[in-house]
């Protein structure tokens, strides 16, 4: 009698843990796609942004802030110049390591992003704020013409992205109006973005 009880128990339970397995597959995590996707997996180092750097174990290595400087290099002691624009904060962990290593047995290294200063768009054309804007984080197209006042009156509503790839100029056309229905996506923009507004 207990026997098959605990057996009908335990039967339930394996039903209850399938169902919930299941349901761990279909419904995403809140964290699935972090908080607003601020800062993609391949984000890079850009100018005048600020690092903190520490080695575990070495008191003359921890914590240390470098900012970024205009020839894209960050100093550190024993490392030297390092240039570090356009690398992501694991390839210059593990570049800064490596050096180390010269002069440390496994360095136990750790860089943080301290300060996001790098992210400035262009904003120009039928806007009530032209100019650079900079944000703290990385931030989608309506965000970015909010902050520079939003669109004229004059404004025919297309606006043209200019982003630098691989040293080429490209330009891609975008609907202002189809943005704002959600018939267009509304994407992150890139540092160094530069938005025409028509």
């Amino acid at each position: 009698m207990k026997t098959s009880a605990f057996r009908a128990k335990s039967h339930r339970a394996a039903v209850v843990l399938a169902v919930l397995l299941g349901l761990a597959a279909v419904v995403p995590s809140a964290f699935a796609d972090g908080p607003a996707r601020p800062v993609r997996a391949d984000f890079t180092i850009g100018i005048e942004d600020q690092l903190t750097i520490s080695v575990w174990g070495e008191s003359e290595l921890d914590s240390m802030t470098v900012k970024v400087g205009p020839d894209g290099k960050i100093t550190i002691p024993l490392v030297n110049d390092l240039y570090v624009e356009g690398f992501t904060l694991q390839e210059v962990r593990n570049e800064v390591a490596n050096r180390l290593s010269n002069f440390i047995r496994d360095p136990n290294v750790t860089v943080m992003l301290s300060e996001l200063n790098s992210y400035r768009i262009y904003v120009l054309g039928e806007v009530n704020g032209q100019g650079v804007l900079s944000f703290s984080r990385p931030t989608r197209l309506l965000q970015v013409v909010a902050t520079a006042g939003g669109l004229t009156e004059y404004s025919r509503k297309r606006i043209v992205l200019i982003r630098e790839v691989d040293g080429e100029e490209q330009r891609f056309d975008l609907d202002y109006k189809r943005v704002i229905e959600g018939l267009e996506d509304n994407p992150f923009l890139l540092p160094g973005d530069m938005l025409v507004v028509k």
